[in-house]
């Protein structure tokens, strides 16, 4: 679906002053590199290859591409005093370097592209928006060379002094998408060049989104803010703005309401929602369990455009029936993430995960191509990109069908993976949050049981510290360099006011990992919130170690914090932790004790009438 033309004339218009303040501010030598953006008919060329971020690919529509603004519901995000905020553009969040955090399904990637758009049309900043998906970044590839494609597509001919430039001039805005979808071998080298850009250019803005827990959200330079999930009251607007009818909306929130379903406790995100519009509108009710709506799913992706054809049944390409093909899917999925295969997949990667698959999954026999076909143009659970390239159509589709192929799998391989995932956890996060509802016994018993068993000694010993200095002993290894960071606006330099805590590296098990949910939150009720100059120096006079990395900005460790403003906080969250990870403990070995019983009922001697 292209833009109309007065979408197209309306953003020329809005970017014509924006296109002359860029172009009349760069000096003289780079006049050249920009000589494109002189001629009369350039504004509305530029709004044509601006039109292209709006235009997307959705699981509501994934045959074609529809504009963003049709269906776009306003995002909100949860502030520092825990208030709710509507997000219009990106001044609303701030003037810092900002990370956008979600969990699956948000709308992370929408609400990143909405603000792209937003930088033109309400920009009364004047600046020019850089979007980046950060997941075609390969490891052959840098940000700077990304950056300079994209100016590219502006009929910017940028080299590095010209990036450099444009970073320092405070009229671009860096906006990168999706960093929890790069490449595991890259993270390291993406997020020390994103840092780079933030500390060389204090002017440039950089926007990241990201799930939570990755290496972007430990920086310095950045603040985290997050975003709201769905509430009942966003159900109707939600719906609507996707286009249904008032009266079919309410029917779903009806049956929502109504359900007895454990998936209904489930719609906290846009997708989630959109996904159950999706299946009850092909099956008009709402699944009970989990398995069976993702069941239901696959089904009706595979049969939404024959709903309306008397005794029609499409015939797959590969010639699989639907539940050779879900299995075969399922093993491709698992295959993917095994080997280390984010969203999208070049040619010898898809054929790498399928034919591991194919070896995995009996009676699955075909031709890759076709294959290839049903994912792609059947069921659209894959999207065809670049050349030879395929994307999952949502990062949660590949995991959710992971999940399903270790669920369907026998003990020993289950015992295999859960062992597995206990010390390489974090590529499987998302597969284990599903395994906990749709394998919930060997989950308790192979994963939970033996994992809060492993941690809880830790939070123990941490808790029995008396002071910062035994915090100070005793904090894991990955999480010693915890600290808090004040900065100082230009506006009042006498005054640090504290902006956020890190940085920690990874844990090996997922259950001490929470304890980044847990100390910073402490830090931030334990620590002042604002510091002057005397403050600082009365805090160095007493021996506390304050640090000063750069100009702006000084940092304490989190020992020190909780030394010099007390323990009470620390001993209060953790012990509420404790108690916490003891009732899951209790709870999943209720479950795996209440499932291992099943078996003995063939213990048990058949009644025999008198």
């Amino acid at each position: 679906m292209p833009a109309s033309a007065l979408t197209i004339h309306a953003v020329a218009k809005i970017a014509a002053p924006l296109i002359k303040d860029i172009y009349e501010g760069v000096k003289s030598e780079y006049k050249s590199a920009l000589k494109k953006w002189d001629a009369a008919s350039f504004p509305r060329k530029f709004a044509k290859k601006l039109t292209t971020i709006e235009m997307v690919r959705t699981i509501w529509s994934p045959e074609e591409s529809i504009a963003l603004r049709s269906f776009y519901y306003p995002c909100k995000v949860i502030t520092a005093k825990s208030d709710q905020k509507s997000i219009n553009r990106i001044r609303d969040l701030g003037t810092e370097n900002i990370v956008i955090q979600g969990i699956v399904g948000q709308g992370k990637s929408v609400f990143m592209r909405y603000l792209a758009l937003q930088e033109i049309v309400n920009n009364d900043d004047q600046r020019l928006p850089i979007f980046i998906e950060l997941r075609k970044l390969s490891p052959s590839t840098t940000l700077l060379e990304t950056i300079k494609n994209s100016l590219n597509l502006y009929d910017i001919a940028a080299d590095d002094n010209l990036v450099n430039h444009l970073a320092s001039s405070g009229k671009t805005v860096l906006i990168l998408d999706g960093f929890d979808e790069l490449e595991s071998q890259i993270v390291k080298k993406i997020t020390n060049e994103i840092e780079d850009f933030s500390i060389r250019f204090p002017d440039l803005q950089i926007v990241v989104s990201s799930r939570p827990n990755n290496e972007i959200q430990k920086l310095s330079t950045f603040r985290v803010v997050e975003i709201c999930p769905l509430t009942p009251m966003d159900y109707l607007p939600f719906l609507r703005a996707l286009g249904l009818k008032v009266g079919k909306a309410n029917d779903i929130i009806s049956a929502i309401n109504n359900s007895p379903s454990k998936v209904s406790d489930l719609i906290k995100t846009p997708l989630m929602l959109t996904l159950v519009v999706f299946v009850y509108q092909s099956e008009s009710q709402i699944p009970e369990e989990l398995p069976e709506f993702f069941e239901r799913l696959f089904y009706t992706v595979f049969t939404r455009h024959d709903k309306l054809k008397p005794a029609f049944e499409r015939q797959h390409y590969s010639g699989l029936s639907d539940r050779k093909l879900q299995a075969l899917f399922e093993s491709f999925c698992f295959m993917s993430l095994q080997l280390g295969r984010n969203r999208t997949l070049n040619p010898i990667q898809f054929s790498e995960a399928f034919d591991l698959a194919q070896d995995y999954t009996q009676g699955t026999n075909c031709e890759e191509v076709n294959f290839k076909k049903d994912i792609t143009k059947v069921s659209c659970l894959m999207l065809e990109e670049g050349i030879g390239e395929v994307t999952f159509l949502h990062k949660s589709i590949a995991e959710y069908h992971a999940a399903a192929f270790i669920k369907s799998c026998d003990d020993r391989f289950a015992e295999r993976f859960y062992s597995e995932a206990a010390s390489n956890w974090q590529p499987w996060s998302e597969c284990l949050s599903f395994l906990k509802s749709i394998d919930p016994y060997r989950f308790a018993k192979l994963f939970a049981v033996p994992n809060i068993e492993k941690c809880l000694p830790v939070y123990k010993k941490l808790a029995n510290c008396k002071d910062g200095r035994s915090i100070a002993t005793v904090l894991p290894k990955w999480i010693k360099e915890l600290s808090v960071i004040y900065k100082h606006e230009r506006s009042t330099p006498d005054q640090y006011f504290i902006a956020m805590v890190g940085t920690w590296a990874r844990s090996g098990c997922m259950y001490e990992e929470e304890l980044t949910q847990v100390l910073p939150k402490v830090a931030f009720e334990t620590a002042k919130g604002t510091l002057s100059s005397a403050e600082i120096q009365e805090l160095r006079d007493q021996g506390v170690q304050v640090l000063s990395p750069a100009e702006d900005e000084i940092q304490m460790s989190f020992s020190s914090i909780v030394q010099f403003w007390g323990i009470s906080h620390y001993h209060s969250a953790l012990n509420q932790k404790i108690n916490e990870l003891e009732q899951r403990l209790i709870d999943a070995k209720a479950l795996s004790d209440k499932l291992s019983k099943r078996a003995l009922i063939f213990d048990r001697k058949p009644l025999v009438k008198s």
